[in-house]
């Protein structure tokens, strides 16, 4: 099977797709740890390190 994949050119076109891909990720990785069998209190600790690691 071939794949052919368009890339965006322009800079704000890419920019624009990357927030989209961040904002899908970070969309899964909540849903992932919403369905963790922890406390809520965990689950927040939790998403805090998250932000921390990647600020």
């Amino acid at each position: 099977m071939n794949i052919i994949v368009h890339t965006p050119k322009d800079k704000t076109e890419k920019e624009a797709l990357m927030k989209r891909v961040a904002a899908a990720h970070a969309e899964y990785i909540l849903k992932y740890i919403e369905k963790l069998d922890i406390s809520a209190e965990q689950k927040s600790a939790l998403i805090d390190i998250i932000i921390r690691r990647n600020n």
